[in-house]
């Protein structure tokens, strides 16, 4: 079920964004903005900004959960923005691996230059600290983003069903086992956060309560 949140800020630091079927999300301070995924449309998408008193301009970064359409489909809106994404999701943007959606396999087309980010690698986005963790399951390289050490930004890894994480659902998930497998290693290296965001069923402050299934068990750090 997509129970996307409205556009609003949710927090000092952070406006969601609503797009047709989910959200996406910015990250300011003063002048400085960051975006994390760009929803489907690039009109809408500046439109929104704009309203909520962000300039399109002031958007320096991108950070691209996944390249599934929804999440990126709004990415020409910031022509100037530097975009980066997971180096392993160019596997279902060339056809290596084949986009499974709706049980049905095609390739995912996104034509835009990016730098390609492994696993734990951190960038200096302005003022901003971002870490990003690779998450694989919903596509080859979904990659949940960490900022500042305590907003987590988590794509479609995972949904919020009752205030609880359930993995991706298996019709939309190039793999859910593996899907599964990542939000028990995102919990081993994100134990604690002040703000969790997803890619379609809102958001929650209550970081424990929302993971608590997955901490009880979760591995040690990879």
């Amino acid at each position: 079920m997509l129970v996307p949140t409205r556009s609003e800020r949710i927090s000092e630091k952070v406006l969601a964004v609503r797009s047709p079927a989910g959200s996406f999300y910015v990250v300011t301070e003063g002048s400085a903005a960051i975006l994390i995924d760009t929803g489907s449309n690039p009109a809408a998408a500046g439109r929104q900004l704009e309203r909520h008193g962000v300039p399109v301009r002031s958007v320096s970064h991108v950070f691209l959960t996944h390249s599934d359409s929804d999440h990126v489909g709004g990415l020409g809106g910031f022509p100037d923005a530097a975009v980066y994404m997971c180096a392993r999701e160019q596997a279902v943007i060339d056809g290596t691996v084949p986009r499974t959606f709706l049980f049905m396999k095609r390739r995912n087309r996104f034509d835009r230059a990016y730098v390609p980010l492994e696993d734990e690698s951190v960038v200096a986005a302005g003022p901003f600290r971002v870490r990003a963790i690779w998450t694989p399951g919903h596509t080859p390289g979904s990659t949940c983003f960490l900022v500042d050490g305590s907003i987590l930004f988590t794509g479609d890894l995972l949904s919020l069903r009752d205030g609880r994480a359930r993995p991706s659902a298996r019709i939309i998930c190039n793999d859910v086992e593996e899907d599964e497998r990542s939000i028990y290693k995102l919990v081993s290296r994100v134990p604690q956060a002040d703000l969790l965001c997803t890619g379609h069923t809102g958001w929650t402050r209550d970081y424990r309560a929302a993971m608590a299934d997955y901490l009880s068990a979760a591995p040690s750090p990879q």
